[in-house]
């Protein structure tokens, strides 16, 4: 009954500020200990769980690949256009001047969502790294090409070098707050990942998937945090925080 307990205990517990996350901790480790029968169910159930994810994970990056690294990518795309119609001093097709500049706009949009997304969690990661660093070389390059062009820019080239140039400094001054002032998700090394556990440790894993579960659903917690506090050694919960709306956990 320990874990329909603790599930109905983080459904309907009251949380007024932030989470006191070793709290949290000792009351899912004053629950009583495992029968011999569940922990031999959350043996069981741990490989299993761990395949099924990365399985998810895999399919869902698959789908959204077509559509994601075009986007994401979109400065890299407009480095395409510059090397093939400047560089190689091609004949840009009529109509698609426009389209140049709105590549290099997508970049520069792509460059703030970056941004709002930390807004949002206060939580680096590494898209928000990769994303604006890849826009600010992709950018950054293009204003290069366009500045040392041995041939005269003349139609719309004027005009794409300035929004390559205004996105390459957005996004250089967004990749350099990300490395320097805005600090890192929570994330456990891979040995702390792989080491191994004991029968009991893995039970308390099942038992803070389940608390978590219910945080997650009330809002309480990111989703995105949940990998993680999961495979934490026992009693580092009381190393963690959350803002003041409880949903962002990060390492004191």
């Amino acid at each position: 009954m320990s874990l329909k307990q603790l599930q109905r205990w983080a459904k309907t517990t009251d949380f007024p500020g932030p989470i006191n996350w070793a709290e949290v901790e000792a009351r899912i480790m004053a629950e009583p200990g495992p029968t011999s029968e569940e922990l031999a169910r959350a043996a069981q159930r741990a490989p299993a769980q761990g395949a099924k994810g990365l399985l998810l994970k895999l399919l869902k990056a698959l789908l959204l690949a077509p559509f994601v690294v075009p986007t994401l990518g979109a400065s890299a795309v407009g480095l395409g256009f510059v090397v093939a119609f400047v560089v190689f001093d091609r004949e840009l097709p009529t109509g698609w001047g426009i389209v140049v500049q709105l590549v290099f706009g997508g970049g520069l949009l792509v460059t703030f969502f970056t941004v709002y997304t930390w807004l949002e969690s206060r939580r680096r990661g590494w898209e928000n790294l990769g994303v604006s660093g890849l826009t600010a070389l992709a950018s950054g390059g293009s204003s290069f090409l366009l500045a040392t062009s041995t041939t005269p820019l003349t139609d719309v080239w004027p005009s794409v070098a300035l929004m390559a140039n205004i996105t390459a400094a957005a996004a250089l001054l967004a990749f350099l707050f990300f490395l320097v002032v805005a600090k890192p998700a929570p994330g456990l090394s891979a040995h702390e990942r792989k080491r191994e556990i004991s029968p009991e440790e893995r039970w308390l894993r099942t038992q803070r998937a389940v608390v978590l579960e219910q945080l997650v659903r009330r809002g309480l917690v990111d989703d995105a945090d949940v990998s993680n506090m999961i495979v934490m050694p026992p009693g580092t919960w009381s190393q963690q925080e959350s803002l003041p709306d409880g949903r962002v956990i990060r390492h004191r």
